[in-house]
């Protein structure tokens, strides 16, 4: 009996566009609003708890450990 008829070869991958690379993909809103000169952007911004002065302003100032601040950013703006 004949041999079977061997398998096609698989179609070649299309060729990339001009330019040749793949544009980045943009990140995501960090503030509750992105304002840039194409879009505006709402998002979820997330907080920030850090000591209200540095281990620097500690020893200058000789102060104790004064607490905490919250930081939430609402509002970015790109010229």
């Amino acid at each position: 009996a004949p041999a079977p008829a061997p398998a096609p070869a698989p179609a070649p991958a299309p060729a990339p566009a001009p330019g040749g690379t793949t544009p980045a993909p943009t990140q995501g809103p960090q503030s509750l609003l992105d304002v840039s000169p194409s879009s505006l952007r709402i998002g979820v911004p997330v907080p920030e708890v850090r000591p209200v002065l540095s281990l620097r302003e500690r020893n200058q100032l000789n102060a104790q450990a004064s607490g905490s601040e919250l930081r939430f950013p609402l509002l970015r703006l790109a010229f």
